[in-house]
């Protein structure tokens, strides 16, 4: 997809197998590139090898290296790990924002 001459590629990176699936299948729907990894090494090197960038670390850790990494750069990260307010909803100042994945409780 191109919007005003930029092209839009997400990295989503997810260790549940079905959800990565799903978000990538969404996204490239809606005319995204998307760059899907399992885990946090893996997505660290799609990363690098696209000028972009779980197991190994968690969401955060990840935002915090993107940000460090690729000034100017935008990250959301979502993880259903969390309860109540615990994660922080932003890392490293304006660059990555957190939003908790909620459960339905049964």
């Amino acid at each position: 997809m191109r919007a005003f001459g930029v092209s839009r590629t997400i990295l989503v990176a997810d260790d549940e197998p079905d959800l990565l699936r799903l978000m990538a299948r969404l996204l490239r729907e809606r005319g995204y590139t998307v760059l899907d990894a399992s885990d946090a090494w893996k997505a660290l090197r799609m990363a690098d090898a696209h000028s972009l960038v779980m197991p190994g670390m968690d969401g955060a850790e990840l935002a915090h290296h993107l940000c460090l990494s690729r000034p100017g750069l935008r990250v959301i990260y979502i993880s259903g790990y969390v309860e109540g307010d615990e994660a922080p909803r932003s890392v490293h100042g304006e660059c990555a924002l957190f939003l908790p994945f909620l459960r339905a409780v049964g």
